[in-house]
Formats: C-alpha cells, sequence, structure tokens
C-alpha cells in the first residue's frame, strides 16, 4: 500500500507538472487538462476500491485531487496562528488598515501626518508591501440586514421600501460607489538561518510589527484593525478578498469555504476536510497566462504596469502616492519597501561617487554620460548628506494593476492610465511578456520578480519615503447602519452610529443655514432607521408637515400638540421603567433613585420656561406644592407608591391638581396666575392625562402650532416625555431626533442643560440623540457658547452644511476645521454635507431613491408635482 501511496504522489506531481509546462508553452484546450486529469481521478480511486482501507488524514496535500489548476500559482503552504507560511519558507502577516482623508486636512496637519510616517519608517521592519485594493463596493451585508428587517415588518404596505431601499443601494453599488482597501504585508526577518524557520520566533515578530504600526500609524490618524478570535481565518479571508475581487463581491469568504468543502468530498469521495490545502479557500478558479499583454482571472481581465526606475518626480509632494489609489474602480496600486543596511549603503555609496567623478574627469567622456554622470555624481552626495544625518536607504517599487470586465474595456483603461500618467509626467511601462511575473508580484506576499524589480526600483531616503504616505483615501461603510449616499470619491457612505466600537457615543448633530437640506437629511436618515426597526421620535418646532408623508408612509404615528388640538401629553406623568431587563443587567440589588424626585426636576425646569423671571424663592415653594399634589395621589419618594395593588400605574395628577395647590398659597399665587392659560385658559387641553402612544416606531410630534413662549414649553413637554420612555429599556436601540435644536438651547438655561444631559447620558440606555439647527447665534447665546459646544462634543457624528460665511466661521473654531474646508462649506449645494468623524472629515452627497424623494422632499416645484399626481388619480 505504501507503494501505491508513492506512486499515486509520483504521478499526481508529474501531471500537475506537465500541466503547468504545457499552459505556458502550448494552447492547448482546457478540456484536454480536464481529461487527463478525470484520469489521474480514476485511477486514485481504482488504488481506493482495491485496497478497501486508507487513511486519508495520513495523505500529503500534494496527492489530493485539486479542485482547480489556478490553486498551484498561490504559495501559501498553511496558516497558523495567524501567521502566513509560504511555499518557500517566508513567514508573513497580512494587516488592514484604515486610510484617512488627507486632502482635507490643513497644511499643518499634513506636515504632522508625513512627520509621524516618517518616524514610523525608522522603525519599520526592512521589507514590507503595501496593497490599495480598489473595486466596487460591497453592500451585499447590508443588504442582507436590510432583508432581515423586512422579514419582521409587520406592514405589507411598508415592504415596498424594503424592496426600493435594496434596488437603490445596489444600482449606487453598481454605478457611482468604489471602496478601497488598504493592506500591508509583513516579513518576518531572521537573524539567522538556524532562526529562519522559527515559527514561534516569527509569529512574535510579526505580532509586534503589527502593535507597532497601530501604535504609530495611529499618530497619523489611520487605524490598523484588531485581530479578530479567528486569525487564521482573517488572514485567508484577506487573501481571498484581493485574489478573488469578482468573486468577493457576490460569495463572501465564509460561503465559499463551505463550496470548497463540498467540491473536494465530491471529488475526492471521503476525506478528512482538515487535508484540504489552504490555497484552494482562497484560490481563483482559472487564471489563463496564455496572452503576453493579460492574464484573465475568472473571466476577468487583469493588465500590470509599473513606474519605471526613472519615472518618479524630482520633487513629490505630501501624500503624492494618493494618484494612484485614487485612479478609479478597479484600479489597484502596490508599494514594495526594502530597507538597507545605512553602514554599508554608506560605504557603496561613497564608492560609487568617487568613481563617477573619477569617470567625470575623463576628458573623452561624451556630453551625454557627462550629464549622467554629472546627475549621479550629485545623487550620491545627496544620499551621503542624508545617511550622515540618520536617514536609512530604501529601494521601492511600484506597480499598478488595472482589471476590467472585458478587453475592450481593458484596453481602455489601460490607454487612459498611461496618458493620465504621462502628462503627469510619470514613467510608466507595462507588463508585457512578463503576466505570471507580475502576477506573482500582485499577490499579498511580500514579494516582485527580479526582473520587475530590476527594472522599477528607485531609491529614496526616508524623508523621500514618508512623502509616498499611501493611507489616504477614507471612506465610512457600515455592514450595519444605514446608507447615506456617496462621498467625494465616490466611496459608499453608510452610518453605523450605535457601534461602540467605532463611535464612543451614537449621537449626531446637523448644522446648516435654511434651505441648506436639513430636513431632507433628516427624513433619509429617520425613514432609513425605521427601516432597520429602530425606533424613531422626531420633535418638529417648525414645518413638522415635512415629516408628514414619510410618516404616514411607514405607518407611524403623527402627534400635533396645539391649543386646538386633542392630542396631550401630561407634563405631571411618571414613566415607570422596565425592571424585567434592569433585574438580567444589574441583578436583584440595584440602587435606584426616586423617580418623583426625578419628575420634580423636569417640572422646575418646565415652570423656568413658562415663567422665565421665576425666583428661587418661588421654586422651593413649587417644589414643596409638587410634591403634597402627588402626595394625595399616593405617590411618594419611593418608587414602589408608583403601582396600585393589582400592579397597574397609578392615576396621575395633572396641571390643574397643582394649579389648585399653587392658587391655595398666596406666595405661589403669581406662578398660578401665569399657570391658569394651561389650565382653563387658550392653551387648556395642556390639562389633561396623557392620550397619545409613542410605541409606534416612528413618530412625529407637531409642535409647529405652538407659538411665542408657548412653543418652547411645548418642546420641553414633548421632549421629556420622549426622553422618559427612551429610558424605560436600557437594551433597546432608539433614536431621539430634535428639529431647530436652537428654539430650546437659545430660551434658558435650565432647558440647555436638560438637552445637553440628554446627549450626554442617552449612549447609557442604548439611544442616539440627533440635533439639528441653523441659527448657529441662539445655538451658542447661552453661557458663552457652553451648551451649544458641549452638544457638538458630545456628538461623534457631525454633519455641516451649506453655511453663510459669519455661520462658518463660528463652525470653523467650534469643529477646528481650516480655511479650505471652510471654504467648501461655503459653496456646498443643497444636499451636500461635510461629515465629521472620530479623526476624519469627508464630503458627502445625500441620496434618496425616487420613492423615497418622493415622501421627504420639500421642494415647492417637487411638491406641486406630487399633487397634481394625486388629483389626477382622484379624478379631480
Amino acid at each position: 500500500m505504501a507503494n501505491q501511496n508513492k506512486q499515486l504522489k509520483k504521478m499526481a506531481k508529474k501531471a500537475l507538472k506537465n500541466d503547468k509546462v504545457s499552459r505556458k508553452q502550448s494552447n492547448k484546450s482546457v478540456n484536454e487538462i480536464g481529461e487527463r486529469l478525470q484520469i489521474a481521478r480514476a485511477r486514485l480511486n481504482t488504488i481506493r476500491n482495491s485496497s478497501g482501507k486508507r487513511e486519508l488524514e495520513n495523505i500529503e496535500d500534494e496527492a489530493l485531487y485539486p479542485l482547480t489548476l489556478a490553486s498551484n500559482y498561490i504559495p501559501i503552504k498553511n496558516i497558523q496562528n495567524g501567521v502566513i507560511e509560504t511555499t518557500d519558507n517566508r513567514f508573513l502577516k497580512i494587516c488592514e488598515v484604515e486610510p484617512v482623508n488627507f486632502d482635507l486636512k490643513n497644511e499643518h496637519e499634513q506636515e504632522k501626518i508625513i512627520s509621524s510616517f516618517e518616524k514610523y519608517l525608522r522603525i519599520a521592519p526592512k521589507s514590507f508591501q503595501v496593497k490599495c485594493l480598489s473595486r466596487k463596493a460591497s453592500v451585499d451585508r447590508m443588504i442582507s440586514e436590510i432583508q432581515k428587517c423586512k422579514v419582521e415588518e409587520k406592514y405589507e404596505d411598508v415592504k415596498e421600501l424594503y424592496d426600493n431601499q435594496i434596488d437603490f443601494i445596489k444600482k449606487t453599488a453598481r454605478n457611482e460607489a468604489i471602496s478601497r482597501r488598504f493592506f500591508v504585508t509583513f516579513e518576518y526577518e531572521s537573524e539567522s538561518r538556524v532562526e529562519a524557520g522559527n515559527r514561534k520566533k516569527a509569529e512574535r515578530q510579526l505580532y509586534d510589527y503589527e502593535e507597532t504600526a497601530r501604535k504609530y500609524l495611529k499618530t497619523c490618524g489611520n487605524t490598523v484593525y484588531e485581530t479578530n478570535e479567528k486569525k487564521n481565518h482573517e488572514q485567508a479571508k484577506f487573501i481571498y478578498d484581493i485574489l478573488n475581487r469578482n468573486k468577493a463581491f457576490d460569495i463572501p469568504f465564509e460561503i465559499n469555504i463551505t463550496d470548497v468543502r463540498q467540491r473536494y468530498l465530491s471529488q475526492n469521495n471521503k476525506m478528512d476536510i482538515s487535508s484540504i490545502p489552504i490555497r484552494d479557500y482562497v484560490s481563483p478558479q482559472s487564471i489563463d497566462f496564455r496572452n503576453s499583454r493579460y492574464v484573465v482571472i475568472d473571466g476577468t481581465y487583469y493588465s500590470f504596469m509599473f513606474l519605471q526606475s526613472n519615472g518618479y518626480h524630482e520633487n513629490e509632494f505630501y501624500a503624492w502616492f494618493s494618484i494612484l489609489t485614487n485612479l478609479g474602480e478597479g484600479i489597484d496600486a502596490d508599494l514594495f519597501v526594502r530597507k538597507y543596511d545605512r553602514e554599508l549603503m554608506k560605504d557603496k555609496v561613497a564608492r560609487s561617487t568617487r568613481i563617477n567623478k573619477l569617470r567625470l574627469n575623463d576628458t573623452n567622456a561624451e556630453s551625454q554620460n557627462t550629464d549622467n554622470l554629472t546627475v549621479s555624481v550629485d545623487s550620491g552626495n545627496f544620499i551621503k548628506e542624508g545617511l550622515k544625518n540618520n536617514e536609512d536607504f530604501y529601494y521601492v517599487n511600484t506597480m499598478i494593476t488595472i482589471t476590467a470586465e472585458n478587453l475592450e474595456a481593458l484596453e481602455y483603461k489601460v490607454k487612459e492610465v498611461k496618458k493620465y500618467l504621462k502628462t503627469n509626467e510619470y514613467g510608466i511601462t507595462t507588463c508585457v511578456n512578463k503576466q505570471e511575473a507580475a502576477y506573482n508580484s500582485y499577490m499579498p506576499f511580500n514579494t516582485i520578480d527580479k526582473q520587475l524589480d530590476k527594472q522599477s526600483k528607485q531609491n529614496v531616503l526616508t524623508k523621500g519615503l514618508s512623502m509616498f504616505y499611501p493611507f489616504t483615501s477614507y471612506e465610512m461603510s457600515g455592514n450595519g447602519g444605514v446608507m447615506i449616499g456617496t462621498a467625494e470619491n465616490s466611496a459608499l457612505v453608510s452610518l453605523d452610529n450605535f457601534n461602540n466600537h467605532l463611535y464612543k457615543n451614537a449621537n449626531m448633530v446637523i448644522l446648516g443655514t435654511s434651505g441648506a437640506g436639513k430636513t431632507y437629511d433628516l427624513n433619509i436618515i429617520a425613514l432609513r432607521q425605521r427601516l432597520m426597526h429602530i425606533p424613531v421620535c422626531i420633535i418638529a418646532p417648525l414645518k413638522a408637515e415635512e415629516f408628514a408623508r414619510s410618516c404616514e408612509k411607514v405607518k407611524g404615528s403623527f402627534i400635533t400638540i396645539s391649543p386646538d388640538s386633542s392630542n396631550c401629553i401630561n407634563i405631571m406623568e411618571i414613566r415607570p421603567k422596565s425592571e424585567s431587563n434592569n433585574k438580567f443587567i444589574d441583578g436583584e440589588i440595584v440602587s435606584e433613585s426616586s423617580l418623583l424626585v426625578e419628575k420634580v426636576q423636569d417640572l422646575l425646569i418646565f415652570f423656568a420656561l413658562l415663567v422665565p423671571d421665576i425666583t428661587y424663592e418661588e421654586k422651593q415653594l413649587i417644589d414643596e406644592e409638587i410634591i403634597n399634589t402627588y402626595k394625595d395621589f399616593g405617590i411618594t419618594h419611593d418608587n414602589k407608591s408608583l403601582y396600585n395593588e393589582d400592579g397597574t400605574v397609578k392615576t396621575m395628577p395633572i396641571l390643574g391638581d397643582l394649579y389648585e395647590k399653587l392658587m391655595g398659597n398666596a406666595d405661589t399665587k403669581r406662578i398660578a396666575n401665569i399657570l391658569k392659560r394651561l389650565v382653563t385658559g387658550s392653551a387648556k387641553t395642556f390639562n389633561q392625562q396623557t392620550n397619545v402612544d409613542l410605541n409606534n416606531e416612528y413618530t412625529v410630534i407637531d409642535i409647529s402650532r405652538l407659538t411665542g413662549d408657548l412653543l418652547v414649553v411645548g418642546m420641553f413637554v414633548a421632549l421629556n416625555y420622549v426622553w422618559s420612555k427612551a429610558k424605560e429599556d436600557r437594551t433597546k436601540l432608539k433614536t431621539i431626533i430634535i428639529d431647530e435644536l436652537w428654539k430650546l438651547l437659545g430660551s434658558n438655561e435650565l432647558a440647555a442643560e436638560y438637552v445637553l444631559e440628554i446627549f450626554k447620558i442617552i449612549r447609557g440606555y442604548g439611544g442616539s440623540a440627533i440635533g439639528a439647527t441653523q441659527d448657529l447665534g441662539d445655538f451658542y447665546s447661552l453661557a458663552g457658547g457652553k451648551f451649544g459646544k458641549g452638544i457638538i462634543n458630545n456628538s461623534k457624528i457631525k454633519f455641516v452644511l451649506q453655511l453663510e460665511h459669519d455661520e462658518a466661521c463660528v463652525v470653523q473654531k467650534a469643529l477646528n476645521l481650516n480655511d479650505n474646508e471652510r471654504d467648501k462649506i461655503e459653496s456646498f449645494e443643497r444636499g451636500t454635507a461635510m461629515l465629521i468623524a472620530n479623526n476624519n472629515n469627508m464630503i458627502v452627497n445625500f441620496k434618496a431613491s425616487p420613492l423615497e424623494h418622493r415622501y421627504i422632499t420639500t421642494s415647492r416645484t417637487d411638491l406641486e408635482k406630487i399633487a397634481m399626481e394625486e388629483k389626477r388619480k382622484m379624478g379631480a
């Protein structure tokens, strides 16, 4: 049996070797190769059947029938503990880096980034590869989340919006959105040949490389993503995504694993799946090197080119490599970096410079040679000076990979890229007759073909290399979030503001002048969060009708609070918190504050808004009368007193009950007389028990019919009710949207403090507070702008729409923007905003589908068209 195994192994190796040679030297069809492999498989089955016993787990990888010849080109031997072992016995680790939007940084910030990158280069590994992968934005997970939410949707009419949203996301991703991912491949550097194969040392060293990169690149504003628990899976997935650019778009790595296992089992009969070579999980299905100008991989056409050794600019600008990383969809860029020993290079450069000087003094030298030698001598002196100043010497190579769905598109893109780079004075060469060598270099294994290396390598010192700074194209796309639109660089923008790994809180603030598109953008965010079954409550003090159509479409609740409305929110209602989940979270012993005390504090703010000149003494007296009023209803500081014996919540007092108490005290009659308007006067609708329900997933509270001081009072009543509802259950996500936030922030310090407190602590209740404002003067008017600044500082996500110059200057100072960013804000079109999240700023275009637009547009001409359409439907 052992001889049969050896014979089988020898036969398989020979067949694969012959296959590889035949692909290079002839044009034999894939069918012919397949026929020979079918014969090999038949022989394999014959041996299995004849023996009756075979321990398949002991078979070496080469003896297994391969899924595809393409896997032979993937130089992976194994992945273990998050470290890749290659077939040429090297150890590698791939890390993914989140880029920053370098172009929107001011000059000082850019200098700081380049300086920080230079510091990293000084302690970085001697050899590494940076890869930028540019492809159509992947939206599979986003769509999967929407489909899950659609299943949970109870209203059939609303499901139309889910289908519309899915189609819109697909269309946007296909036609506009580009996803750019940045990877760095580190290689283990052994100190001796003896330690070259020491996996444990390799793992420790590569882990140190990753942590060092994470620490230093953070000072540049970049994030090196944390390694997850499935380290091997993560490394394999990186390779799969890079080598299968189109397949990975449609088939996630996790699904591909299952597919590979099923196909292996079907071709190899019974076997241990642990015997499947890792390269088969990450390999494309087919690679065709038969053309001298391009490679065809799984139906996608690849063309490779590189910057010539003399094709670089002498004086590059900061982060110039972004020219290559932003060339467009399907165009990748690779940077190979190798550091050389400084002392050895000093001697080598000095010797070379001396020789060139001697040649330069040769009177027989031709004029052309003289020019070249002069350049060489000058370069040598420059390098010598840099090495003396403790700079390091590097060789770098730059490769560009262009992909397309067909040959015609590929040729067009190659032509345009060459034209663009030559226009910008870069020397570019296409890898004709070097397709296999170029593909081997394209793979993320820190290897460049020797011939390509010779033609493309360029020497550079540390400062010069820092100017390459490649991690510059920023995008924001969260799989669990909602799509917002597209960025200026065509990247898809989706926000998962509840992702506490990305954001310290889920709060947002939207700033913009009248007509800039605040309400439209709020509608987009609110509507799409509703589709994700995140309860949304909108408080609209002005133009609430602009939320009415979207509210009706999603079967929401539209509540109008006004003197002539039957709707009422009882400001004196105490809403008990849900204890079921709290007990699981905090245990049985929980020190809980008195809900009555909380309500008294809220009512004192209410009276401060109602009576702006209220005195400290009057507040003390009102405090006492409030407690007495609740006492009459059997409610005390003990939270258990809120319930009847049967467990139901007791009837709550209303303003009229408190009014009677205040009238009975001579010292509070002034307050009672002011309160009278809300009890028996024109606004007596406030003097009722709550008769509205906030359990709907989409609620709009319209207080736009309230005027003067009643508008501020009504806004606080609505906000107080919504806030108490939000605190009921900490385990559920929820969003509170406050439009025209300046109405509260500019009216009263107690009210402003109340709003700021919501922004500070709503995170602890699983919530998000979103505020929008246009009047920045009032927004910053109280306490020297304390409250406005506090809300901005407690909102990790900010949208700044078009602003007039004076307001733009205020925002510039508040958000620490540079002059370039301020100028852009002043020139924005409607619906364009600057998104500021964590340390990154990017320009975003909010996008709505035609169906969504119909329900959220505020344009007069659009509304006129909608009215005419509805009239025609009704036959009017």
